[in-house]
């Protein structure tokens, strides 16, 4: 390749412009221009390139009976209630999981509720 098409075709772009169009690292342009072994790095995926999709584990009845217990501790505390974001962070577990565990709750009649999406607190029964 000469010299004039390798500056015609980088131009103005900088090395991570070039190296996303390339779909290379730059420790491998590195070891390419310079002349020596490739690194021991495997390769970069190309940007446009899709990744595999994390598959989805159910939780299991023991996770789901753990929590449901934790909540309880938490919601039997006498008080004004507490909202499920309000939960998730006391119980370090993501928002969804409190939604659907306060749901299942709800729907046995172990929790009552008050309001309205955000301002909905919890109470236990």
């Amino acid at each position: 390749m000469s010299m004039g098409v390798l500056e015609a075709f980088v131009g103005e772009m900088t090395v991570s412009e070039l190296c996303g169009k390339t779909g290379r690292s730059v420790d491998e342009l590195l070891a390419f221009c310079t002349g020596s072994q490739r690194p021991a790095r495997p390769p970069a995926t190309p940007q446009g390139a899709k990744k595999k999709k994390a598959s989805r584990k159910r939780a299991n009845s023991l996770d789901r009976v753990g929590l449901e217990e934790r909540v309880m501790k938490l919601l039997g505390r006498k008080g004004k209630g507490r909202g499920g974001r309000e939960l998730a962070d006391a119980l370090g577990v993501p928002v969804p999981k409190v939604r659907g565990t306060l749901k299942r709750l709800a729907a046995a009649k172990r929790v009552r509720f008050a309001g309205e999406t955000r301002a909905r607190r919890y109470w236990a029964t």
